[in-house]
């Protein structure tokens, strides 16, 4: 199976490796495919797994993971193209990650 991975962090990162490891091949699509970190992750994560911009990883693929910080998902589908017959993996979270806001969920 073909799977776009929409971000390369950590989520979509360990997921697209996990995947890879199964036999699928995956293509993350960044903002920069040559950037050292996603070739580093590229180096880690074995055969049948490349990078190219969102809309690359969503064209060629039949399942696309959204794996971008909440903030950035927005952006992230609007680059993604068009979605139509793609099943979507949302693995974001709509929660705020700044000290202050991990403090008000705790009550502290």
């Amino acid at each position: 199976m073909e799977i776009g991975v929409i971000g390369a962090g950590n989520v979509g990162g360990t997921l697209g490796r996990r995947w890879a490891q199964k036999g699928h091949a995956v293509v993350f699509g960044v903002r920069d495919p040559n950037n050292e970190k996603v070739r580093t992750l590229l180096a880690s994560a074995g055969a049948g797994v490349r990078a190219g911009r969102v809309e690359e990883a969503t064209a060629a693929s039949t399942v696309v993971g959204l794996t971008v910080p909440w903030e950035a998902a927005h952006n992230a589908v609007r680059s993604a193209g068009d979605l139509t017959g793609k099943v979507l993996v949302d693995a974001t979270n709509p929660v705020a990650m700044s000290l202050q806001a991990f403090g008000k969920c705790f009550g502290s």
